[in-house]
């Protein structure tokens, strides 16, 4: 036991010596916390132009002024009263008499910053007070930032000594906390078991050296990125059979995917859930063999779009829908097919030229004088135009000259007659 506690002592003192060298090392340094004197100064008699900011680590602002004259601010040390701090002044005059002149300084160290500019400048200070020793933080450039993929890395600003890193990372909509030691400043937000998608987090760091950790520095928010999918090239604008299984894009820790199927015909919708990435289309209930008859073929066409199931069982957005035509009978028939006509009793349309280089004519044959609907849908899905002309004026007018090239679904509906017909813009 005696000896132990003669082990316990000799650890305590060492932690003392170093403590007692960083403290010595750092104090003729102005720290963070403290009180800081501000002088600003107008050049001539327009300062009410001018702007003076002090901003923290996360670029926030906790002191300005608009006026000339003596100031203090004091700075606590922990947030938003955090440093490392900048000055941020900004002139709006546009003469030369609209200028300013400042200085920030502390009673330890005298003049930290200093500066002026003329009428109609901005100008950003170095920081003028670094993070105590052993203190650190997310970078100044990741403070604030949306990640722009799942695999970003987030760093720590680098502590010379250091033997890893400490993040504290706290979820905001929930305050779920996560703690994670790194050898190394990289922080992997998808490693974390709170980690969720479309998500802002409050992200600290604490550093280890000789043994010993410090105290967490500044705070920064960061936010997850959204996951949105939808269905692959191979499968988007596809003619596919009964049979066939459509696939939506990978998103890694997708806890599942929801497919939206919209008739286009009947304007249902279907929501169906699923765990993996497939969807058969046989488990599409709103489908009828005889609708959108091509040749005796039959088939239906659907826009559908995939929402991803978070890491935390809520579903994000939507991603872009896509088309796709399940015929009954041969998909070969249906694809060779697409550019005729669907024909239904008293109501049949012919398009031409296909493909189309300016824009593209209509050719109806009607029992009825109702009003047509004309439709435009790109291959995402997108609807580009919409208009609802006379069934009188459908033969002598031209669609698609605002087009871009590429391939289109023309819906036109009349009553309760719809045909769909795919056009090519060169």
């Amino acid at each position: 036991m005696k000896k132990n506690t003669s082990f316990q002592t000799l650890n305590l003192f060492k932690v003392f010596l170093f403590c007692l060298f960083m403290f010595c090392s750092v104090k003729s340094i102005a720290q963070c916390a403290g009180t800081y004197n501000i002088n600003i100064n107008a050049c001539a008699t327009f300062y009410d132009e001018t702007t003076f900011v002090i901003r923290n680590a996360a670029n926030q602002t906790v002191f300005t002024t608009n006026n000339t004259g003596s100031y203090t601010y004091v700075a606590s040390g922990t947030a938003p009263n955090n440093g490392p701090f900048t000055v941020f002044v900004e002139t709006i005059g546009t003469f030369n008499d609209n200028c300013s002149s400042w200085t920030v300084s502390s009673m330890s160290s005298g003049v930290l910053t200093s500066g002026s500019i003329g009428g109609g400048q901005t100008s950003t200070s170095s920081p003028f007070c670094s993070a105590p020793e052993g203190e650190t933080n997310v970078i100044a450039s990741q403070c604030g930032f949306t990640m722009p993929n799942v695999n970003t890395i987030v760093y720590a600003n680098l502590v010379s000594g250091a033997q890893a890193y400490r993040f504290r990372v706290t979820n905001l909509a929930n305050n779920i906390v996560v703690e994670k030691d790194y050898a190394l400043r990289n922080l992997y937000m998808s490693s974390l078991s709170n980690f969720v998608y479309n998500q802002t987090y409050s992200v600290e760091v604490a550093v280890k050296k000789a043994g010993v950790w410090f105290p967490y520095g500044a705070s920064c928010n960061i936010t997850t990125p959204n996951a949105l999918t939808q269905l692959r090239t191979a499968d988007c604008g596809a003619f596919k059979q009964r049979n066939d299984i459509v696939y939506a894009n990978l998103i890694s820790f997708a806890q599942g995917y929801r497919f939206k199927v919209v008739n286009i015909g009947t304007n249902s919708e279907q929501i169906i859930d699923r765990s993996l990435r497939s969807l058969y289309l046989a488990s599409i209930s709103d489908y009828s063999p005889i609708a959108f008859s091509r040749g005796g073929s039959g088939g239906n066409a659907y826009f559908i779009s995939v929402a991803v199931k978070n890491t935390d069982g809520t579903y994000l957005d939507y991603g872009n829908a896509c088309y796709v035509e399940i015929s009954s009978g041969s998909a070969s028939v249906v694809a060779r097919e697409i550019n005729q006509t669907e024909k239904f009793d008293g109501f049949k349309v012919v398009a031409y030229p296909n493909p189309f280089d300016n824009g593209f004519k209509l050719e109806l044959n009607s029992n009825s004088t109702s009003k047509v609907s004309i439709v435009i849908y790109d291959m995402i899905g997108k609807q580009v135009e919409n208009r609802e002309i006379n069934a009188s004026e459908v033969n002598n007018i031209e669609i698609g000259s605002r087009l871009t090239t590429g391939i289109y679904n023309v819906i036109l509906s009349q009553d309760e007659n719809t045909q769909t017909i795919r056009m090519v813009k060169r």
